[in-house]
């Protein structure tokens, strides 16, 4: 017995040796296609996460320019109410306040376009839209609405010169 087990076990070792040159090949594929795809997985989530980032930055942007043209128009309606004219309506800065200009208006990629409506003789309501080129294949759009009221009209109270109706008076000191 002992000599058969001798004699066997040199020609498994001498067959795994005569297999080793094509398994190392097959093992080197194995290893660089698991490395490539590990590297692929890395590089797309890298490169999903900045464009995210980039979305979520120009939708911010978007956000805030539409409300800057809901507190421009309240700016409007509070000078002139009056002046807040229906239709669609651009914005610009002269001698430091805001005035309507053509129906929209261009800021670094965004465009934001006002659109006032009559809800009744008192009352208008407000939609400031802003549209961007999001990706070569889609725009991006954000719009916000409020209501605006002539809350000076005549008829009300006079709120520019109020005056106490009644009052409490409080002892100085209490028991």
């Amino acid at each position: 017995m002992k000599s058969r087990l001798s004699t066997s076990m040199p020609r498994a070792q001498s067959a795994i040796k005569e297999n080793l040159p094509g398994f190392a090949l097959v093992e080197a594929l194995l290893a660089g296609s698991i490395l490539a795809l590990v590297l692929f997985i890395f590089s797309s989530i890298l490169i999903f996460g900045q464009e995210s980032a980039r979305i979520a930055g120009e939708r911010q942007r978007a956000m805030a320019l539409a409300e800057e043209g809901l507190e421009a128009a309240r700016n409007l309606a509070e000078f002139s109410f009056a002046g807040v004219t229906t239709g669609p309506h651009g914005l610009v800065i002269n001698s430091g306040k805001w005035q309507f200009s053509g129906s929209e208006d261009y800021t670094g990629g965004f465009t934001r376009r006002l659109d006032v409506a009559d809800v009744n003789s008192f009352t208008k309501s407000v939609t400031s839209t802003v549209i961007w080129k999001a990706t070569p294949q889609r725009t991006g759009t954000v719009a916000v609405n409020t209501r605006l009221t002539n809350w000076r009209r005549p008829g009300t109270s006079n709120w520019a010169s109020m005056s106490v109706e009644s009052g409490v008076v409080l002892p100085a000191t209490y028991p």
